[in-house]
């Protein structure tokens, strides 16, 4: 399977390529500068294997929750390909679940708290088990609130530093979607379409 995944969640845009059991990565070299870069990378990616949109197989990114901006970008970009290619495989992870598919093989049959900076003194949180199940919706937390939200048999997983015990810090990019993304694929598991995960409006008015 011919598979391209890109993130744009975050402050970087990030794409990886995976074909015939070769991996291409590449990731913006300047922070917000999604809608410049993301289908650049994509193209200089499609080169470098020498494929073609069309040739490829399915199609995923992030939903958020993380930047309004970068969320909105990365499915826009996503359902628009879809659309021209109708017959692509579509797939939208949250944040949160890839951070925490990041250290599930740590995680010793323990749940996991996924946390990201949402800023304001606030994280999004949300529970998985072990295997990444999600066993509630995503929450905001109040930073002075977190340790107290952390279960003693838990373990928690972050974007950023922060004292929080027992917590890993992992990225957001690309390559983790990557593996996330073919772990659903080969369960057969995608989307018709695929929505943002706002949970808070942008932070600006008008």
């Amino acid at each position: 399977m011919n598979l391209l995944v890109f993130d744009t969640s975050m402050g970087k845009c990030s794409v990886a390529i995976s074909c015939n059991g070769s991996i291409k990565y590449q990731e913006s070299e300047k922070p917000f500068m999604q809608s410049e870069e993301l289908f650049p990378i994509i193209m200089t990616l499609l080169e470098q294997n020498d494929l073609s949109l069309s040739e490829i197989d399915a199609i995923a990114c992030t939903i958020g929750p993380g930047s309004f901006t970068g969320i909105r970008i990365g499915i826009a970009a996503a359902r628009g390909i879809k659309k021209i290619f109708p017959e692509m495989k579509l797939l939208g992870i949250s944040t949160l679940e890839l951070l925490a598919y990041g250290v599930h093989n740590k995680s010793k049959n323990k749940n996991i708290v996924a946390l990201i900076d949402a800023y304001r003194n606030e994280f999004y949180t949300q529970r998985f088990n072990s295997t990444i199940e999600p066993m509630g919706d995503i929450t905001l937390v109040n930073k002075k609130d977190l340790n107290q939200f952390i279960e003693e048999d838990e373990i928690a997983v972050s974007n950023v530093e922060d004292n929080v015990k027992s917590c890993y810090i992992s990225n957001i990019n690309a390559m983790i979607l990557l593996k996330r993304a073919k772990k659903l694929l080969d369960s057969n598991v995608f989307h018709d379409n695929i929505y943002p995960l706002y949970i808070k409006n942008p932070d600006i008015t008008v």
